[in-house]
C-alpha cells in the first residue's frame, strides 16, 4: 500500500471513530436546551368562540399546573384577528427536549379534573372544534447568547 492510500484509512477510521462522539454532544445540548413545540391550526371561524370557551375552561388551569411542576416552562395560546389563515397557535416551552417527548397535558388534566365523563366531554368538544382542521408543528429554540 502506498502512503496516500493509508493516509485515507486512517482518516476514515478517525471519522468513524468520531460519529459517536458527535451523536453524544448532541443528546448532552437536547438534555439542556429549552425547546419551544409550536402547533399552527386553521379552524373554522365559526369555532374560535368555542376554543376560547375550551381554553378558559380548562386549557389554562392545567397548562398552569405543568407549568408549576416543572413540565412546562411557558405556554400560550395565540388567537389571530382574522379566520382564513392559520389562526391558532399553541406555543409550549419545554425544559429539554427529554420532557417535551413525554408530554404533559393529559396526566395533568386527570389530576386537576377527576371525573372521567367530564374530561371526556372536554375531549370531544376539542375534537370538535379542530375537526378537519389542517395543522403543522414546529420545533424552535431560542437564540441566546
Amino acid at each position: 500500500m502506498n502512503k496516500k492510500t493509508i493516509r485515507v484509512i486512517i482518516s476514515l477510521l478517525v471519522i468513524i471513530l468520531l460519529i459517536p462522539c458527535l451523536g453524544f454532544a448532541q443528546d448532552k445540548e437536547k438534555e439542556n436546551t429549552p425547546y419551544w413545540y409550536n402547533s399552527y391550526c386553521k379552524i373554522n371561524y365559526t369555532k374560535v368562540d368555542s376554543l376560547i370557551k375550551l381554553e378558559k375552561e380548562y386549557g389554562i388551569l392545567v397548562a398552569a399546573e405543568a407549568k408549576k411542576q416543572g413540565k412546562i416552562l411557558e405556554h400560550h395560546t395565540l388567537i389571530h384577528h382574522t379566520g382564513d389563515e392559520y389562526n391558532v397557535v399553541f406555543m409550549t416551552k419545554y425544559p429539554s427536549w427529554c420532557v417535551m417527548e413525554k408530554g404533559w397535558f393529559n396526566a395533568v388534566f386527570k389530576e386537576i379534573e377527576p371525573n372521567k365523563d367530564k374530561r371526556d366531554a372536554y375531549n370531544d368538544a376539542y375534537d370538535w372544534v379542530f375537526e378537519g382542521s389542517p395543522h403543522y408543528d414546529g420545533i424552535y429554540t431560542e437564540v441566546t447568547k
